[in-house]
């Protein structure tokens, strides 16, 4: 399952839209920091949902979801919840706190913060600053979830790399026409290849941004 198909999952619910609903169903809170919309074991949120253009602040506590997608959104705490396919796209400051997730999703956000969940699987992409702590990771989940893959940065450097991989080819060239070296016009594009890719690998492992997954003390 990929992003596309976690933005198709559930009804869509804007901030006016929560914020109306709180009115009508009497649920605590006007959506400010100091005030926050409080959801507390709600059945009238319905199992699949997807949390659109939200800044507003919203604890949900105590619900259970087969789905649900915050995209662009804010200011949301998820206190004691469980999920099967939890999605945070292109969102920040969203807290997960104590909760069970069989399936995590996270793309372009960050800033994001999660206290003592466990996760049993998920996919992450370019992602930054998000922090895990004192959670409870299967193998295969902790690795996917302990690195940040900075895309748009690994992009901007491409042409350092290209430039390297030019200065290589002119100096193995430069290098074979005084005849300081024996080696073939083959050996010298296959040898400033190699060199070209173990710099490219140094720059994807560079913007790998580690986490850190830390415990309370």
């Amino acid at each position: 399952m990929g992003f596309k198909e976690l933005k198709e999952l559930g009804d869509t619910y804007s901030e006016d839209r929560i914020k109306q609903l709180a009115i009508e169903l009497k649920w605590k809170g006007t959506g400010t920091s100091n005030d926050p919309v409080i959801i507390d074991g709600s059945k009238e949120l319905p199992q699949r949902i997807m949390i659109s253009n939200s800044s507003a602040f919203i604890n949900i506590v105590n619900c259970q979801f087969v789905s649900i997608i915050a995209d662009t959104c804010q200011n949301i705490l998820f206190d004691k919840c469980s999920f099967e396919i939890l999605g945070i796209l292109r969102s920040s400051n969203i807290v997960v706190n104590q909760s069970s997730i069989s399936l995590l999703g996270l793309g372009q956000s960050s800033k994001n913060h999660f206290k003592e969940c466990t996760i049993a699987k998920g996919f992450n992409l370019n992602n930054q600053s998000n922090v895990f702590t004192d959670c409870v990771f299967n193998k295969k989940s902790h690795k996917t979830f302990q690195k940040d893959f900075n895309l748009p940065k690994v992009i901007k450097q491409l042409p350092y790399f290209i430039v390297a991989y030019a200065i290589t080819i002119v100096c193995f060239f430069f290098i074979y026409s005084f005849n300081s070296i024996s080696l073939g016009i083959d050996w010298i594009f296959l040898i400033g290849t190699l060199l070209c890719l173990i710099a490219l690998y140094l720059l994807l492992t560079r913007n790998a941004k580690h986490k850190v997954i830390k415990k309370e003390k």
